[in-house]
This record gives C-alpha cells, structure tokens and sequence, in this order.
C-alpha cells in the first residue's frame, strides 16, 4: 500500500509519483554511498514538547518495537550500528530502543532543556541532547554543553 504513494510530488513536478522508498532499500542505498542514517522515531502529539497520553505513549512504544524488530532482522550487515543512529522525542521509544538496540546510539530531542534532561539522557544512554536552541537561555546551553560531550 506504501508503494502507491507519491513521495515527489509536494517537491517539484518533476518528481511526481516518486515512490515511498522502503527502510531496507533507503539502508541499502546509503550503504553503497557510504552514508549513515539518522532514524527519527516519531512521538505520537502533535508536538515534542506536548506530555503524551497512555494511548500515545503504547503507540510509540509500538512503533519502537516494530522498528527494532525489523532492524534487528536486517542485520548488522544491512543496519551498520556505526553508521545507523535513533533519535526521538518519545522517552518511551527512546527506552523501547535501549532497551532492544543497545548497541545503536540514540539522541533525545527535546523543544527545550526540561529540568530532568539529564537523568533520562544517562538512563537512556544517548550520545547527544538536541534542542531548539531559539527556546533556551545561553545558561541553559552552557550548563548542557558542560556535562554532554
């Protein structure tokens, strides 16, 4: 059903009814070019600073799960963890990957620094904190930028 949508169109005229690459084909592609991936898991509300609902929270660590499954089932061969990397705003897709992807590096986004960024940063074990740096104060930078590396 994916594969009748058109990805282009939006674009240009010229890319109309581009198809919808799959994950395998988009991994295979970078692969062969030599490129890693940033796979944003997304959150469920409309945006990432919203708290999500129960509902919203079992639909992302659903997405997680399926996501991990099948990167799993590719393989390191296919789905490099050296050059595939995670990121979401979802703690609990974040915690989903952690917990099934352990040897694939996740960054928590976030809109702005909540006060607990870095106790979930740790417990999750990312490599990298990213936020819209339009929404926090040069303190805020500086005190994250003292303990990421």
């Amino acid at each position: 059903e994916l594969r009748g949508l058109d990805a282009g169109s939006h674009f240009s005229p010229r890319f109309a009814k581009e198809p919808l690459p799959m994950l395998s084909e988009l991994l295979l592609e970078c692969k062969a070019l030599g490129l890693g991936v940033n796979l944003e898991i997304k959150h469920a509300t409309d945006h990432g600073d919203e708290k999500p609902t129960e509902e919203e929270v079992a639909r992302e660590r659903r997405l997680a799960e399926v996501t991990s499954s099948f990167i799993r089932q590719l393989g390191h061969g296919l789905a490099d963890p050296n050059k595939v990397f995670f990121s979401s705003f979802s703690v609990a897709a974040l915690e989903v990957l952690a917990e099934r992807l352990p040897e694939y590096k996740r960054s928590y986004l976030v809109c702005s620094i909540p006060t607990d960024w870095e106790e979930t940063y740790q417990r999750l074990d990312c490599v990298s904190l990213n936020f819209d740096h339009k929404r926090c104060s040069r303190d805020e930078v500086v005190a994250v930028s003292s303990k990421v590396p």
